[in-house]
């Protein structure tokens, strides 16, 4: 403080605009460069403090969390995409041929293409909804779009030109679309409707041509399409699997907030997070901790907002890798299954909350509200 007063009493004979610079040199910092987060806790191979898992009595076969070979990855700017109005993003889809990514926000979607690095197609919901859309979910194939409003009680399911093809109902005029995924075999769309005025929630399964499958209670809000054609509905603490036919095969609840979540299929493992913390977990009939990561400082410690649950994807798995990509302060980190961090993928000004990877792990895009940037690895 005694150097921005001293900066602030100056001579006279300074002009208005000699005062302006030397208060921009006292009152801004000159690196706003986020410190790596330092590892408080890993806890290996025994249940952790993040969910307060009761030990396993059963013996499991230990997972090797050691990467596959001594190559560590390692990444630089490939692309850089500056900001506009649309760079606030929620998250990002990749086509399964790894041809195309999806920015969803709100105000449009964006399909990038990743062999041209431009963007070729763009449908702004604001103007083909009223209000916009709600619980947006993308086909595998990026082609298909389903997507509800907060309007009616409706999905429906969209091309890139805003045709729409099918509709899919909600019980009645109280509730609305929460969340919406296209399955795996693009053979099932499933609703999370909200009636927000009673809390009630409700899992709704249709068919392509919106012929209703089956209902079922909702517990959460969230719903995640895993790689078998099952499916979680998670929110807050609550987290519960389901199979294709609508049958809850787990249910949980936690001690810590789960507000992002990705499933390693080859490995049958799930990662859960929020902004301090990090978990693997094997979940079947019984339930295991393999790690759990409690990170020093927040990992969007330097901006000053309490993280939205609609920005839920800021983990992710590598796909034929142990490494692990998160959101976090001016750029991604890369981390290793054992909490180890890697990279520092700087290159932003702001909290990157919405991130993505190719299925051959070569490209990574990360998404702040200043800019898009895409990384291609060099080792």
């Amino acid at each position: 403080m005694k150097a921005v007063f001293k900066c602030l009493f100056v001579r006279k004979k300074f002009s208005f605009f000699a005062v302006l610079i030397v208060l921009q040199n006292c009152l801004i910092p000159k690196n706003l460069e986020f410190n790596y987060p330092l590892v408080k806790q890993r806890i290996v191979g025994k249940p952790a403090n993040l969910f307060q898992l009761p030990t396993v009595s059963e013996q499991v076969p230990d997972l090797n969390l050691a990467p596959d070979n001594e190559t560590l990855p390692h990444f630089e700017i490939l692309k850089i995409f500056p900001q506009n109005i649309h760079r606030r993003v929620y998250e990002i889809s990749i086509s399964q041929d790894g041809k195309y990514a999806t920015f969803i926000n709100r105000w449009n979607l964006t399909k990038l293409s990743l062999e041209t690095f431009k963007e070729v197609k763009i449908l702004n919901h604001r103007q083909l909804v009223q209000g916009g859309f709600t619980g947006i979910g993308v086909s595998e194939d990026g082609e298909k779009i389903v997507a509800g409003t907060s309007w009616t009680h409706k999905a429906t399911l969209y091309n890139w030109k805003g045709e729409s093809f099918s509709n899919f109902y909600c019980e009645s005029n109280s509730y609305f679309v929460y969340d919406a995924i296209i399955n795996t075999t693009e053979d099932q769309v499933l609703l999370l409707c909200y009636d927000f005025a009673n809390n009630k929630k409700e899992v709704r399964s249709f068919d392509e041509k919106g012929n209703l499958n089956w209902k079922r209670e909702g517990k959460s809000l969230h719903l995640i399409q895993l790689s078998n054609n099952k499916f979680v509905n998670y929110e807050d603490k609550n987290f519960s699997i389901w199979s294709k036919v609508g049958k809850q095969e787990n249910f949980f609840i936690f001690d810590s907030k789960i507000v992002s979540i990705d499933y390693a299929s080859k490995l049958q493992i799930f990662l859960f997070g929020n902004s301090k913390e990090w978990g693997l977990f094997r979940i079947g009939e019984r339930k295991e901790a393999l790690i759990n990561v409690k990170i020093e400082k927040d990992i969007f410690s330097n901006e000053e907002y309490s993280l939205n649950e609609e920005f839920k994807s800021f983990y992710k798995f590598f796909n034929s890798e142990k490494f692990i990509l998160t959101g976090g302060s001016n750029g991604g980190m890369i981390w290793s299954f054992k909490g180890e961090l890697i990279q520092h993928l700087k290159g932003h000004l702001r909290n990157v909350s919405a991130i993505a990877i190719n299925p051959t792990d070569n490209l990574i895009i990360t998404a702040s509200p200043d800019r898009w940037i895409i990384w291609k690895r060099i080792n």
